[in-house]
């Protein structure tokens, strides 16, 4: 069965679709050039991700509706904590979703999504014609390319609006921070000095650019 990967980002939609033996099929992207679509400040406006994401999927002419999707960092909430438990989210309980990811034998990489951000997500694939089979933390899915690197490394997803920083060991999330300093802004040396200081803080032995299309779910990795 053949998939869809979509991700939604501060200044384009990206889409890939694969086939069942992992092989892509075709890919392609829509960029806003007049404006974000959405950033840590912006909400997304969802009528215009419906417009874009079914403009998109007609122009690549998919054969599959099933779409796994993936989130940016400044949409969730997370944390390191020794436990799975919601007191360690600074939201009430019941307006999350907790997905947790082990990071050692002590402590988990807790995501809590907001119940309004999935409602929004479902909207959205659901008018643009698509199945959503799936939500997923960007950076969480990113680390899965780092799976066989021993050391820790530091991966920088620098987007129009947004630039994320996760700190991964054997494919697994170890710290995640985002700044609104992006290529938008021209801020490159500023990306650059704040990755270099996360990485020293955090004893990551490598910096690294995320690849170029966001890894949703282990179903596709491109190389930078």
């Amino acid at each position: 069965m053949n998939y869809l990967c979509i991700d939604i980002g501060t200044g384009s939609i990206k889409a890939v679709e694969k086939s069942a033996d992992g092989r892509i099929l075709r890919w392609g992207m829509l960029e806003k050039t007049d404006g974000p679509l959405q950033s840590s400040i912006q909400p997304l406006d969802e009528a215009l991700a419906i417009h874009y994401l079914k403009t998109l999927v007609a122009e690549m002419h998919t054969e599959s509706q099933d779409a796994v999707v993936s989130l940016p960092a400044f949409e969730v909430f997370t944390a390191i904590a020794p436990a799975v438990d919601p007191q360690y989210i600074p939201m009430s309980p019941n307006t999350f979703k907790l997905e947790a990811f082990p990071v050692n034998n002590k402590s988990f990489f807790l995501v809590a999504v907001p119940k309004e951000i999935i409602a929004k997500y479902k909207r959205i694939i659901r008018y643009s014609g698509l199945n959503l089979v799936r939500l997923e933390l960007e950076s969480v899915a990113v680390a899965r390319v780092f799976a066989d690197l021993k050391e820790p490394v530091l991966v920088m997803d620098v987007g129009r609006r947004s630039t994320a920083f996760t700190l991964v060991e054997k494919g697994m999330v170890n710290f995640l921070s985002h700044t609104d300093f992006a290529l938008a802004s021209n801020a490159r040396n500023v990306i650059i000095n704040k990755a270099r200081a996360l990485a020293n803080q955090r004893g990551a032995k490598k910096i690294v650019l995320a690849p170029k299309f966001a890894v949703v779910n282990g179903l596709y990795r491109v190389s930078q």
